[in-house]
């Protein structure tokens, strides 16, 4: 069929025959039956192009990572054709580069039909960036035309169906001995008691005092870091989603949180926990871990006790936002996404970390963990 081009030509050349009958100007209709003939002997060519093209069983696939897939980061898409046959007439390739998905979980990407290329049936593949905003997107669907060279007419050849992909949200590789030492901070996982314990000895750090054994102990107690020893130990790291839902405080903590997960050990198993007000939820591996992240949606439920959401402070790490109450009896290590600190006395033994930005957040875990500075990593999409 013809293109807007082609069908402007067929416009013309019809308005020169009327003009030419009209005028009595056989010039002008001789001209214009000709620019008719070009039209329509363009079409044919190229409806002969795609019949033949057919024969040739003509294949498109669209492929793309299957994971390490970014937030706000390029990544590449390949459309690679396959045929029978060397020679394939002309082809361009139009698709949906980005929708976002039904649920409307990602912010909005332009969806508008455009054309990624043209000669792809000629070249083999082709490879594009994308950069998407964190959620499940659809990429295409895609279709294939064959077209002439003058682009007067255009032919469907066929359709390349959608492939979905899960954006992760945007996350930093930290250095292993920062987020073991966080881990380490965390009271989860089993311990050995008494063995792990002694007294605490002036100088000790007040962070590593086990409150539990001290108080039924009427003496400060503290673990020996060089001598403990934890079995079956499961990193856990909860996101109080009441207090991070607002503005872009949510989009940093599951930032935060997606950095650690991808830093921590292979051998190390992780846990992630979303508690908020309307329940918690448990994720348990990596891969469902991120997978969950790339959904996730802020939990804005009222709470009649407040904005305190994190049922267990002492179960993992908590990633909290601006207007979480932390409980002084909290041990576990707290990173508060929030851009000012907050002012306020620290109570002794909480590990309170505060985070404004995710190209700080290996600087803020180092000076919160009081350890020398390291060189950042950045996660290769």
């Amino acid at each position: 069929m013809p293109t807007r081009r082609g069908l402007a030509l067929l416009g013309s050349g019809l308005a020169l025959v009327v003009s030419g009958r009209l005028l009595a100007l056989a010039e002008l209709g001789t001209t214009g039956m000709a620019l008719i003939a070009f039209v329509v002997a363009i079409t044919v060519w190229v409806l002969t192009q795609a019949l033949w093209a057919r024969r040739i069983h003509l294949q498109v696939t669209r492929g793309h990572p299957a994971s390490n897939v970014f937030a706000n980061r390029p990544f590449p898409v390949t459309l690679q054709a396959t045929a029978k046959r060397h020679r394939i007439p002309l082809c361009s390739v139009s698709e949906f580069a980005g929708s976002p998905d039904t649920r409307g979980l990602s912010a909005a990407s332009s969806g508008a039909r455009r054309t990624i290329t043209a000669g792809l049936c000629r070249t083999g593949d082709l490879t594009y960036q994308r950069t998407l905003a964190r959620g499940p997107h659809n990429l295409g669907p895609g279709r294939v035309t064959v077209v002439d060279s003058l682009g007067i007419a255009r032919i469907p050849l066929l359709h390349v169906p959608t492939t979905r992909v899960e954006v992760w949200p945007d996350a930093r590789l930290l250095e292993p001995h920062t987020v073991r030492r966080l881990f380490l901070a965390s009271p989860s996982g089993d311990e050995n008691e008494p063995g792990d314990l002694r007294p605490y000895v002036v100088g000790d750090d007040l962070r590593h005092v086990h409150w539990p054994t001290s108080a039924r102990a009427d003496a400060l107690m503290v673990r020996d870091l060089h001598r403990v020893s934890r079995f079956d130990r499961t990193n856990v790291v909860i996101i109080d989603m009441a207090s991070t839902s607002q503005g872009r405080n949510f989009e940093l903590a599951l930032s935060v949180a997606a950095s650690l997960l991808l830093s921590t050990a292979t051998h190390e198993s992780v846990v992630l926990e979303l508690d908020g007000p309307s329940g918690p939820s448990r994720y348990t591996g990596v891969a469902a871990a991120l997978t969950a992240l790339s959904g996730a949606v802020a939990d804005r439920a009222t709470e009649a006790g407040g904005v305190t959401a994190v049922a267990n402070w002492n179960s993992g790490i908590v990633i909290a936002g601006e207007g979480t109450l932390i409980p002084r009896y909290a041990r576990g290590p707290v990173i508060r996404c929030t851009a000012t600190p907050p002012t306020g006395s620290a109570v002794p033994g909480q590990v309170v970390i505060h985070v404004a930005s995710l190209d700080d957040l290996e600087e803020a875990l180092e000076a919160g963990l009081n350890l020398t500075p390291r060189r950042r990593a950045h996660p290769t999409p």
